[in-house]
């Protein structure tokens, strides 16, 4: 992209999300594309899943009740599906009941996994974009995000703000077990130790694992990460307790790597935001990544080798909000790292600032494309240059 084009795109990144970025930055990845999102203005989305095979990224578009969908070959808008009710999608709500929120795709089946806030999962055909099951999670609140286990076909989902767990009625959060091939509930794990939530979760087909983010506990104020059986829907030891991190965003990565996306609250005035990788097996920190923090989704992209991270509350120094000397003010970014090799540590390579709200991201192996919503009312599109 010469010159002129990029002034253009600019131009129509500040027309259309109505939010200022910069025309040029220090570092190896810029906007290459900008894709409006038709309907109402994108100030409530959650999590994003690219499906490789398909060359389709899926966004949970709160605000239009809709699941929104880009050709990630051409990078141009394909479709929102909104279902009809009674399966519609629950929208914009207040009191963690809002939905869509977590989504994925299982190509195999043609499917897309929905996590609703009506504690439901909602399964769409891909082949007609018509919801074929609503799967009551038992709860009263939203059914979140999601993982896949492809050995036994096994959907976990964090049931991340309910009061009670529905197996035995103790306080807290829980995650669920559901049969992607009976589409039935198989069975909860309770998390009655979870003091702020749960969060991302991955499938590790090496381990036949899952592993969870959990913001904190009790015992582990910086968060812990729940290494959990698929087969007896229990936590497998000791959760990896972690420090200073309050992890929300998860991503399995080359090897032994488990990348962990500190959030917010993990910012504070004495020490930088920072980002971990442990040892999935030992939970042994890999590397520390600093400054750089305040994310919520974090995707692995093996095209390039490549975490990204939608750190969206970052700020200016690494700091919390007016610490520090300037103080801190809010510098939401697309954090990137290179994942190494057996040789090279992981280690960031950029910081591309995005906006207010940006915290949701993945990527297209093939093209190595990230895509960024922003609420404004478009998904903003990056590459290495």
């Amino acid at each position: 992209m010469n010159r002129s084009q990029w002034g253009i795109v600019w131009v129509l990144l500040v027309v259309t999300l109505g939010v200022p970025v910069p025309r040029t930055w220090a570092g190896t990845y810029r906007l290459i594309a900008v894709v409006p999102v038709p309907g109402q203005r994108l100030s409530s989305f959650d999590i994003s899943w690219v499906d490789p095979d398909a060359r389709r990224y899926y966004l949970a578009d709160r605000s239009n009740k809709a699941i929104d969908v880009i050709n990630t070959q051409s990078n141009r808008f394909v479709e929102q599906i909104i279902p009809a009710p009674p399966n519609n999608f629950q929208g914009p709500l207040t009191g963690s009941k809002g939905g869509p929120n977590g989504v994925l795709a299982i190509h195999s089946l043609k499917e897309l996994w929905v996590g609703d806030g009506d504690s439901t999962v909602k399964v769409v055909d891909l082949t007609t974009d018509t919801v074929v099951a609503t799967i009551d999670t038992g709860g009263v609140k939203r059914a979140d995000e999601l993982a896949f286990d492809a050995t036994d076909q096994l959907i976990i989902v964090a049931n991340d703000a309910d009061p009670s767990c529905p197996a035995d009625g103790r306080i807290g959060p829980f995650f669920t077990f559901i049969s992607t091939q009976t589409l039935t509930v198989k069975g909860y794990l309770c998390y009655p130790a979870a003091t702020d939530g749960l969060e991302q979760t991955v499938w590790d087909p090496a381990t036949n694992l899952f592993y969870a983010a959990i913001p904190a506990t009790a015992t582990n104020l910086g968060g812990e990460i729940a290494v959990i059986d698929p087969v007896t829907m229990t936590v497998k030891g000791t959760p990896f307790g972690v420090t200073r991190c309050n992890p929300h965003g998860l991503a399995l990565g080359p090897g032994q790597q488990l990348l962990l996306g500190c959030s917010s609250a993990a910012l504070d005035s004495t020490h930088p935001a920072q980002t971990l990788i442990i040892d999935k097996t030992t939970g042994v920190p890999l590397a520390t990544i600093t400054p750089l923090g305040g994310s919520d989704e974090v995707w692995f992209n093996p095209g390039d080798n490549h975490y990204y991270l939608a750190a969206s509350s970052m700020t200016s120094n690494g700091l919390a909000l007016g610490s520090g000397s300037p103080p801190a003010t809010l510098t939401p970014v697309l954090g990137i790292i290179d994942a190494g090799d057996s040789t090279t540590p992981p280690s960031l390579i950029d910081k591309v600032p995005t906006a207010v709200g940006a915290h949701s991201v993945a990527a297209d192996p093939h093209t190595n494309h990230i895509y960024v919503p922003f609420g404004a009312g478009a998904v903003a599109v990056y590459a290495l240059d």
